[in-house]
């Protein structure tokens, strides 16, 4: 009798399967499994449909549509259905998403987040300004990182450029930005806004630890020396700096060669000195073609004497 009755409940099931059918319009929808509780207050579903992404008649057509449903609610497919994944049995494509919504796609091995058509292995679109990707991770010690590798060459040898955050403080939010190629980090942005080429430590903003080549400089600067020029300006005597080069081994006003190892040269107050040490060599000049024109006229007057 047991057995009567299961093949009965199996050709039933044959039967209604048979006959039904999915429509041949997009979005139709047929109901092919479910699977439901009870909470105290409400009916939980887990269902299926077949689902019809495109007009048709056949498989080609047709994608299998896994959702939840409460109660009455959410019993659309690609409408409302609550945290649902379809499958496309025809191009193998599948999606996640939340009623009428798609969050994630994977078709034909590119996975994409916000959008239906990612054109690589990894691709995230977002409609308004924002984060669209945040990688986290805990710092523990400063110099720890956070970061991606990019991997180019063979196969098997580690060669990798990336980008990575630093961690230059654990107490304060002082996290720098790191690139990195050839396996090492070659440029620093540190957390207050310095640059480092070479360094992991730019004092400025800008430190390059090694040659730089560029076509032109412009550096802006204040106080440009023509008041060397004014009238009342005093460049001393040709005595008096002979004494100070004596004594010190470097011009007055300029930097000596202990403070220039140990500190460097700004190049913008160094073209300033420069130039009013110009200034004033040529108020040198300029003084002692006066007085040689003083002695020649005074030679001069010598010989007429003498005749």
């Amino acid at each position: 009798m047991k057995n009567i009755v299961l093949i009965l409940t199996f050709l039933g099931s044959f039967i209604n399967c048979a006959k039904a059918q999915l429509g041949t319009a997009k979005g139709d929808a047929f109901e092919i499994s479910t699977i439901g509780g009870s909470t105290e207050a409400n009916m939980m579903h887990h269902k299926q449909w077949l689902y019809r992404n495109q007009a048709g008649n056949n498989w080609f057509s047709a994608s299998l549509h896994d959702g939840i449903a409460v109660d009455l609610s959410f019993l659309q497919p690609q409408l409302n259905t609550r945290t649902w994944w379809e499958r496309n049995p025809y191009t193998g494509e599948q999606m996640w998403g939340d009623m009428g919504q798609t969050f994630m796609v994977l078709s034909g091995g590119n996975l994409g987040l916000g959008t239906l058509t990612p054109t690589s292995k990894f691709e995230v679109q977002t409609t308004s300004t924002g984060w669209p990707l945040s990688l986290r991770t805990n710092a523990f010690n400063p110099g720890d990182i956070n970061g991606i590798k990019f991997y180019s060459g063979y196969l098997g040898e580690d060669k990798w450029a990336g980008i990575a955050s630093v961690a230059e403080d654990l107490h304060s939010n002082k996290t720098a930005l790191s690139f990195y190629s050839g396996q090492t980090e070659k440029i620093r942005l540190a957390w207050n806004g310095n640059v480092g080429i070479g360094t992991t430590t730019p004092n400025e903003k800008l430190s390059v630890n090694g040659n730089i080549r560029a076509r032109e400089i412009k550096v802006e600067a204040t106080n440009w020396p023509d008041y060397v020029f004014e009238d009342g300006y005093k460049v001393g005597k040709l005595e008096e700096l002979e004494r100070y080069i004596k004594a010190n081994k470097h011009l007055p006003d300029m930097p000596a060669a202990k403070e220039v190892k140990e500190n460097g040269v700004a190049l913008g107050e160094m073209n300033k000195l420069l130039l009013q040490k110009i200034e004033e060599l040529t108020l040198y000049v300029i003084e002692l073609k006066k007085e040689n024109l003083d002695q020649q006229k005074q030679l001069d007057q010598l010989k007429k004497n003498n005749r």
